[in-house]
């Protein structure tokens, strides 16, 4: 029997709260972000995601962890951000990460193969999505986060060269922009359209 399902609580990441800040995102005084009912925590060591109820910490080398905190209530943020849409992992053996993170309360949802040789899985940590993407022989670690915000044309404009171009998401219909290393994280973050995300191609700045 699969243990229930862990609920994401925290995602951790490895600098401090002035990146995320100049990205435009609402920071409190403890160096945290509300988004959606998750909590951005600065300050780590490295991305990570903390989840109350798991089975077992740190599947198959990825870094979540237990977490006791409950959910937080979403924040407002200049940039718009609505909500955590995924968060990315790799890993070099698909099958095996997979059912590490069966065991450890993050059921599989389904996968998929958007790109030939790059299958990917997608698991779910409560209202959390993790995208697993088998790469070659790279191990298995958290990669990177995207975030849904309101009007990804708005952010590129106001985020300046802090923001990569708009650019067809591998979502049908909805668009994304990376941030760029001058940005300052030491993790990938890119920022998305919502769902179903079908209007015309946001202008960048």
């Amino acid at each position: 029997m699969m243990p229930a399902m862990a609920q994401a609580r925290t995602i951790v990441v490895g600098e401090g709260p002035e990146p995320w800040a100049r990205l435009g995102f609402a920071v409190q005084e403890d160096g945290s972000a509300r988004v959606g009912g998750l909590l951005i925590a600065t300050g780590g060591t490295a991305l990570g995601i903390e989840a109350g109820g798991l089975a077992h910490e740190r599947p198959d080398g990825l870094r979540i962890t237990d977490s006791a905190a409950g959910p937080v209530t979403a924040g407002t943020h200049p940039n718009g951000a609505l909500a955590v849409d995924h968060v990315v992992a790799f890993t070099d053996d698909l099958d095996r990460t997979v059912a590490a993170l069966e065991r450890a309360g993050a059921p599989l949802r389904r996968r998929a193969e958007p790109r030939p040789g790059t299958p990917m899985a997608f698991h779910r940590l409560g209202g959390l999505v993790l995208e697993v993407v088998q790469t070659g022989s790279r191990p298995s670690a958290l990669w990177g986060l995207v975030v849904t915000v309101a009007d990804l044309g708005a952010c590129s404009r106001a985020l300046g060269p802090l923001l990569g171009a708009p650019r067809p998401a591998v979502q049908p219909g909805r668009w994304i922009a990376t941030a760029r290393p001058q940005a300052g994280l030491a993790a990938a973050l890119a920022l998305i359209t919502p769902q179903p995300g079908r209007d015309p191609p946001p202008r960048s700045h």
